[in-house]
Formats: structure tokens, C-alpha cells, sequence
């Protein structure tokens, strides 16, 4: 007789198997409603998470000062560089920000965010570039400061490709760019004089060229010829004055208004020559070498290459010359000086 089977025992190819007993939680719907819950929370605080990620902020750009219709066209071409990464300005979410403001022919670019190690910063001079270039060189220059701030950035401009953050310690200092050298040429007409009793009053003409080392420095030379005459009891005394200039000073100013302060040395050949006033009288001339320490004040004002030029001079002739007449001195082109020159220039 067969045995009937237990009740935990379950039949396959008409042999019996034990299989083990294991106590069953109950679930409820609230289990189901409460897992869902979790799972749902988990995921939005992931997403948060990575929306608060500093590496992928996006950009919020402002720009003032800039010529008219510049600011559109640079928005427009950072947008196709760095795409949706532009933000609206005033957007809620932390964002990287770009500023970008021109005044007269120079523009500062400036690039930083919260929590950013560092704030890149630049400077450029418009003149340097073709009206029409402008929008773009202020723009792409934009997208290389926030390339060096941003991963997100640098992600985007090399196509995607993952871009490490540099350590600090291997981070270069950024740099201001220094301007690039401007040339500017004149021609003068120049009263020299010198002041005192007997001092000659001479006029002339002065050719002047200059070069802005950088955006404060600046040297300049020039050459400058002279000549006049003054009345004397037994006739006159006409002097010549031929020289050369070379200046170095500090610049302030725009393209289209500039003013130099310099110092320098002038060096060259003081000729004078007597005229007497009867043939009872003898005349002679002599030339000498002349020369000294000099402070000029230049003043440039124009528009566009073309300008206005205004430059006085004053200083110490260490050596020079002097006329007699008998034994006393007739005209002398020592000491003290001072000239005035106004001209026209060109920015070449």
C-alpha cells in the first residue's frame, strides 16, 4: 500500500521531492505606493544634483559700450560656438557670466563664475582690427577666456571631447595682453625762443615720428630747423638753429584724442652771424654745438588717422652760443628755451 504524501511535498516523475518551507511578507498596496515614492525622490534628487554641477553651468553674456550693431552679432556668434550653453540674461539657475564693454577704442572682457578658482580677464584695442571684425574678434576672444574657466565650455568648442580641469598648481597666470605698438608721424610748424634780454626769437618747421611701446610708454624723435634775427646798435645778429630730438614718456588717451609727456635730450648746431649796420663796422659769424635736457607736452586731436598737433617744449641749453657786439653780448641762444609747434599728423 502506498502511503499517502505530506502535505510540503510536491510530485514530479512519480517521485516525491521535499521542498522547503518559507514564510511570505505581506504586501500592501501602501508598500507599493511608498517604494515608488522612494524611487521617485532618489531620481530627482540625481537630477538636482547634477543641475547644481558647476561644470555644466551655463553662460549668461552682457555687453555695453560696444559700436552700434556689435552687440547682436557677438551674441549671435558666441551662441554658435558654445551653443545652448547661452543663457537669457536674468536666468534663475547659477551661471557662468561673460561681460564685455567697450569704451572709445578699447574693450575689456571679463569672464567668471561662483565658486571659479579664478576670474579671467582681458583687454583689447579696437583700432587694431577692421570695423567689421570686431564683433568677431570680441567674440571668439569671449569663448577662449570662458574655454580656460569652464569644462562645459571647452567640452563644447573641442566638439565634445572631455577636457580635464587643470590642477591649480599647474594653471598659468593670466596675463594682460600688452597693445600693440601704434605709429604716428607729423609735420610742425615751430617758434623757438629764448627768453631773456638778448635771447633770439627763431622760427622754423619740425618733422616728428612716434611709436606707443605698449599702453603707457612711448618715444619719439624728431629734427627741427630754425632761424631769426635781432636788431642790435651796430646792425643785427641772425642765428640759425638746427637740432635733434629724442623723447621718451608715458601716453594717456584714445585714438582720436592723446597727450604725451616726455623727456629727453636735444642736440644739434646754433650758427650765428653779425650784419653790421655800416662799412666802418666788421661782421663775423661762428657756429657752435648746442644742446641740453628737455620736457615736452604733446596733445594729439583728431578723427580717425588724420589729427591736429600741438607740442610745447621747454629747457636747459648746457651748452650754446652767444653773440658780441663790441664786448657785450648782442644775442644769445644759451640757457633757458621754450618753442611751441602746431601741426598736422597722421596714425600710420
Amino acid at each position: 500500500m502506498r502511503a499517502s504524501k505530506p502535505s510540503d511535498w510536491s510530485r514530479v516523475e512519480d517521485k516525491y521531492l521535499l521542498l522547503p518551507s518559507y514564510p511570505c511578507p505581506h504586501i500592501t498596496i501602501t508598500h507599493l505606493v511608498a517604494a515608488i515614492f522612494l524611487m521617485a525622490a532618489a531620481w530627482d534628487g540625481r537630477s538636482a544634483w547634477a543641475a547644481q554641477d558647476p561644470t555644466e553651468r551655463r553662460v549668461v553674456l552682457a555687453i555695453a559700450g560696444c559700436p552700434a550693431g556689435a552687440e547682436s552679432a557677438i551674441r549671435r556668434m558666441v551662441g554658435l560656438e558654445i551653443g545652448d550653453l547661452l543663457a537669457e540674461a536674468g536666468a534663475a539657475a547659477e551661471t557662468d557670466h561673460l561681460a564685455v564693454v567697450c569704451t572709445l577704442d578699447w574693450a575689456r572682457l571679463e569672464a567668471s563664475g561662483p565658486g571659479r578658482p579664478r576670474q579671467v580677464e582681458r583687454s583689447l584695442r579696437l583700432n587694431e582690427f577692421p570695423a567689421d571684425a570686431v564683433p568677431r574678434v570680441l567674440a571668439l576672444a569671449g569663448v577662449e577666456m570662458l574655454a580656460a574657466l569652464s569644462p562645459a565650455v571647452r567640452r563644447r568648442v573641442e566638439g565634445g571631447a572631455a577636457v580635464q580641469e587643470p590642477e591649480e598648481s599647474a594653471r598659468a597666470p593670466v596675463m594682460q595682453p600688452t597693445a600693440p605698438a601704434v605709429w604716428r608721424a607729423d609735420v610742425s610748424a615751430v617758434w623757438h625762443g629764448f627768453p631773456g634780454e638778448n635771447g633770439l626769437s627763431l622760427w622754423g618747421g619740425r618733422g616728428r615720428i612716434g611709436r606707443e611701446l605698449g599702453r603707457r610708454l612711448s618715444l619719439g624723435l624728431d629734427l627741427e630747423a630754425a632761424s631769426g634775427s635781432r636788431a642790435v646798435v651796430l646792425g643785427q645778429v641772425r642765428g640759425v638753429l638746427a637740432s635733434a630730438g629724442a623723447f621718451f614718456g608715458v601716453h594717456a588717451g584714445a585714438q582720436d584724442l592723446f597727450a604725451e609727456l616726455a623727456l629727453g635730450w636735444r642736440l644739434g648746431i646754433a650758427y650765428l652771424a653779425g650784419e653790421p649796420g655800416a662799412s666802418n663796422v666788421n661782421g663775423d659769424s661762428a657756429s657752435h654745438a648746442w644742446g641740453g635736457p628737455a620736457l615736452s607736452l604733446r596733445i594729439w586731436a583728431g578723427r580717425g588717422r588724420l589729427a591736429f598737433v600741438f607740442c610745447g617744449e621747454s629747457g636747459l641749453a648746457v651748452f650754446g652760443a652767444e653773440g658780441l657786439a663790441g664786448s657785450a653780448t648782442a644775442a644769445s641762444m644759451h640757457n633757458f628755451w621754450v618753442s611751441v609747434a602746431l601741426g598736422v599728423g597722421i596714425r600710420l
